[in-house]
């Protein structure tokens, strides 16, 4: 069974199990939709059990956060009891980000993924990727350029090699939009904000508290010790440590030191630079002086930037 990027038709665990019998045993849809007031939970199990005949359940669920929100802890819980009792069970699914339903100790998934975190792509398999997924000869012929290759250098040394960031980007690519890396940041930022919105209004206080001072910076410092982050958030040292643990455990934040500074001090800032900018947009007290194209959108690393080649 395979539940596409949102899965809007599944706002419930009753809708995620008729989905599921839908595309296991399609003879089956017409009667469920007409009587789908006749069916509760226990009754749609067991016609997934039966649809399924001994065979081994695959579930592939894209954005399981957005899912798990939709179905609620109700339906996670249901979910993760069907498939205690139904071993030949196989969950495969993605997420933008480690999120409290499968990270936190309260929920009943906690502890039952194999979690894999993606690796940054090098700016050669961006390019590469570009260049698959637009399937455009003029895209192609854009991307064997030089100036392709300086517009792409600055994009990535703005966005990382985030491979979500560039599927983003790929889905719309054009030699006209690629060329301006200015517009391309604020293109992809344009289609994660609900996505970001929806993933920090989830976490903590506290831990939101620390990704939007981390975000919003300090100056032209993005990267802050322990005390910096903790005297900037309003919280304590020791609160401020805890919480920069488990966001570094969970990919949000890295630590890392200074070259030629105090090498027991260390620096964190957010893995995510496109979340940076986000929360700089969202800053009140930028609002107003910021504009669409404006340098204060984007990026530290990609402002007052001109495009250079770096080593492939």
């Amino acid at each position: 069974m395979w539940l596409g990027d949102g899965a809007l038709e599944t706002n419930s665990y009753t809708d995620f199990l008729v989905n599921a019998i839908t595309q296991i045993d399609p003879l089956v849809a017409s009667d469920i939709v007409l009587r789908r007031a006749d069916y509760n939970a226990a009754a749609l199990e067991e016609m997934l059990t039966t649809a399924l005949n001994g065979r081994v359940l695959v579930l592939v669920i894209e954005s399981l956060d957005a899912v798990f929100d939709r179905i609620g802890i109700a339906g996670t819980r249901a979910l993760r009891g069907f498939v205690e009792t139904h071993s030949d069970t196989l969950v495969l699914a993605s997420a933008p980000t480690l999120f409290p339903a499968v990270s936190s100790r309260t929920q009943p998934w906690f502890g039952n993924f194999d979690i894999e975190r993606t690796r940054q792509l090098t700016v050669r398999e961006c390019t590469e990727l570009l260049r698959r997924r637009g399937n455009d000869t003029a895209l192609a012929a854009y991307l064997d350029g030089a100036e392709s290759r300086d517009a792409i250098d600055v994009v990535y040394q703005a966005l990382g090699g985030a491979a979500r960031v560039w599927h983003l980007i790929a889905d719309t690519a054009t030699p006209e939009t690629l060329s301006d890396p200015a517009e391309t940041i604020n293109k992809a930022l344009d289609m994660l904000t609900p996505s970001y919105h929806a993933i920090l209004s989830e976490l903590p206080n506290v831990e939101r508290a620390v990704i939007v001072t981390l975000g919003r910076g300090n100056g032209d410092a993005h990267a802050f010790t322990v005390g910096e982050l903790a005297a900037h958030s309003g919280i304590t040292a020791n609160t401020a440590a805890v919480t920069l643990r488990r966001l570094t455990e969970h990919n949000w934040v890295v630590g890392a030191k200074r070259p030629g500074a105090d090498q027991r001090r260390t620096y964190y800032h957010l893995t995510d630079p496109l979340l940076e900018t986000y929360i700089r947009r969202q800053t009140p007290h930028r609002a107003a002086s910021t504009s669409r194209g404006n340098d204060e959108q984007l990026p530290h690393s990609f402002r007052n930037q001109k495009p250079t080649v770096t080593g492939r």
